[in-house]
């Protein structure tokens, strides 16, 4: 099973556990790739190598905003 048809059966899960959470990262992620996709040269294949890659890059962002807002102290706390 590819990435992709594993993130759209755990998406239909989650929708029918009503588990807001998984979805909204499910949706990020679908988002992310699709920006990927839609990027000036993007000639590649879209399979499991993408989604990992992209994926990988989200985290990572994910990741350095949350250490930022830790580094703002009680103001930042707020938003991460």
């Amino acid at each position: 099973m590819t990435i992709e048809q594993q993130l759209k059966d755990d998406q239909i899960a989650a929708m029918r556990a009503k588990d807001r959470a998984t979805l909204n990262a499910i949706r990020s992620v679908q988002s992310e790739v699709a920006t990927a996709k839609a990027a000036p040269g993007f000639t590649g294949d879209v399979g499991d190598e993408l989604y990992r890659s992209t994926i990988a890059t989200y985290v990572k962002r994910l990741r350095k905003s949350k250490d930022e807002y830790d580094a703002m102290g009680e103001r930042g706390s707020e938003q991460s």
